[in-house]
């Protein structure tokens, strides 16, 4: 190595040097990657816990004259359900909607139209994401 014009010992600690850097790098790298996953799931966490449940809206029950029963699921800590209607599955325009602390609603629908439901349950401080949507078909 004399042949060269180096100093061996001096490379190698100078490679040893550069390795080290390196390694101190990705670790504050995975650190700093890591550090702000963890407090992204925390943040979402606490979000999801403040949250209540959506409630379960279940199949329409086609009732006497002309009516249909809803009837959706109770959620612990809700105070009240808002239910919506539409004529279309995207809820672009709201038909109706109402405000109601049961967990059922029966209404008359015209025979031949199609409309869409939805139910989500709240209380004084939040309230949860709206249910599944169904389409109702009235048929005589």
């Amino acid at each position: 190595m004399a042949s060269w014009g180096y100093d061996a010992s001096a490379m190698i600690a100078r490679l040893i040097q550069l390795t080290l850097l390196a390694c101190v790098f990705l670790m504050f790298s995975v650190s700093c990657t890591t550090e702000k996953g963890a407090s992204e799931n925390v943040e979402n966490q606490t979000v999801e816990e403040s949250l209540l449940s959506r409630p379960f809206l279940e199949k329409a029950i086609p009732r006497p004259l002309g009516r249909i029963l809803l009837k959706w699921s109770t959620v612990d800590g809700a105070t009240g359900y808002n239910l919506e209607m539409s004529t279309s599955e995207d809820f672009e325009m709201v038909e109706k909607n109402w405000t109601i602390s049961g967990t059922s609603l029966e209404l008359p629908i015209e025979e031949g139209n199609a409309l869409w439901f939805r139910v989500r349950s709240f209380n004084s401080e939040t309230s949860s994401r709206w249910s599944a949507t169904q389409k109702v078909l009235a048929v005589s």
